[in-house]
């Protein structure tokens, strides 16, 4: 009786305790769940690549015959406010694409959580487009080579990632090279490199804004760019006919026009808007696909 007394009882696994066997299971499961979902954000990221270089190239080629970054770029953003509704209207239901109810905001609300995202992205466009007519396709890439780094800082002070020296250490590296990069550009011109930093600074200050945007409002990439699209065309056109046109007169659009039809070519153009188009949508699902920081990379 003294022994049993003072022997401690071992306790018993219960049924529904898992085992060694249920914990491997179960990480098995997650892991291959986690690759499922790398390997389904593949495609979108192979098309972000393909639509993003072919926009780059066509965008300096247009910009190198006509001067008019505020004008294309209002052009980009009144073709997808216009494509966005039409496309929201003919996807079915079901479609994973398709557009959800957009909540109930009120205009303060879309003034202070939507109409930042739409003044850093017209920003961006146009302090980039600007760049290119400056500078070349080639260096304006390596400059954006830096946006991780300036993603990764903003993602820290604002809480949303964790500091690690790790990542640290490599964003150090990749500023490190694009400044190398830069002291070896043969025809460096002071305002477009200029003009690239303050696009690069807006357009990662809209992609962390974006993805906050998305998670807090639970809005779907449809309506997102649906909300954004307009804004950003009404913040570019009146800065595109005052700074770009001859005179900021009926006139002066025509000649405009036909200076664009004569240099560049009206199918030309209206490709540049499509595509222009498609890569705001695919770049506003990888967002919310894969975060600010892996965008960036």
């Amino acid at each position: 009786q003294a022994m049993s007394g003072s022997m401690t009882p071992v306790p018993r696994m219960g049924r529904n305790d898992p085992t060694e066997e249920d914990l491997e299971d179960a990480q098995g499961k997650t892991t291959g769940a986690a690759l499922s979902t790398e390997f389904a954000v593949l495609p979108w990221i192979a098309l972000w690549m393909f639509v993003s270089t072919a926009m780059i190239f066509l965008n300096a080629h247009i910009l190198r015959k006509l001067s008019c970054p505020a004008l294309l770029t209002a052009m980009h953003m009144g073709v997808s406010s216009v494509l966005v509704r039409i496309l929201s209207r003919m996807l079915p239901a079901d479609s994973a694409l398709a557009p959800k109810d957009l909540p109930n905001l009120s205009s303060a609300e879309c003034l202070r959580k939507i109409f930042p995202i739409a003044f850093l992205f017209a920003s961006a466009l146009w302090l980039g487009n600007m760049a290119y007519i400056h500078l070349s396709v080639a260096m304006l890439q390596m400059v954006k080579a830096s946006h991780s780094v300036i993603t990764y800082s903003m993602t820290v002070m604002l809480g949303l990632d964790i500091f690690l020296w790790s990542k640290l250490r490599l964003v150090a590296l990749v500023c490190c090279a694009v400044s190398l990069t830069i002291a070896g550009e043969v025809q460096f011109v002071l305002i477009g490199f200029l003009c690239q930093a303050g696009s690069s600074l807006t357009e990662c200050g809209r992609v962390v804004f974006m993805k906050v945007s998305l998670d807090g409002l639970r809005l779907d990439a449809l309506s997102l760019l649906r909300l954004y699209a307009p804004m950003c065309f009404a913040l570019l056109l009146p800065l595109g006919l005052v700074t770009e046109l001859a005179s900021p007169t009926w006139g002066g659009l025509e000649r405009f026009v036909e200076a664009m039809r004569r240099e560049v070519g009206l199918p030309l153009f209206a490709f540049n808007g499509l595509l222009a188009f498609s890569l705001n949508l695919v770049s506003v699902l990888l967002v919310k696909a894969v975060g600010p920081v892996t965008f960036v990379m």
